[in-house]
């Protein structure tokens, strides 16, 4: 049987409100990256064949450097399958 985890509405972002910097990272920015590798370990601990993401990976379509490394350095860890959708924040001509 084909088992997928599916998620959405992750909004990786530097967000500045409450945050700290750790070692030149918003504290927020890994806080969400944290539980982004938390939803992918969950897929392994549960045998799934697929990750698909439901759109706003990203809070915004302009999307900083820092934020694209973390992002790409977690995906390119898994050798589970992801797929992701664009949601509203990706394609949001405000950001």
């Amino acid at each position: 049987m084909t088992k997928f985890l599916i998620t959405g509405d992750i909004h990786i972002h530097p967000f500045p409100q409450f945050a700290t910097i750790i070692d030149g990272i918003n504290s927020r920015l890994l806080e969400i990256a944290n539980v982004l590798e938390q939803i992918i370990n969950l897929a392994y601990e549960i045998n799934c064949n697929a990750i698909l993401i439901g759109g706003d990976v990203l809070h915004t379509r302009k999307v900083d450097i820092q934020t694209l490394h973390i992002l790409s350095k977690i995906f390119s860890k898994t050798k589970i399958p992801i797929y992701a959708i664009s949601g509203n924040h990706e394609l949001s001509k405000d950001g």
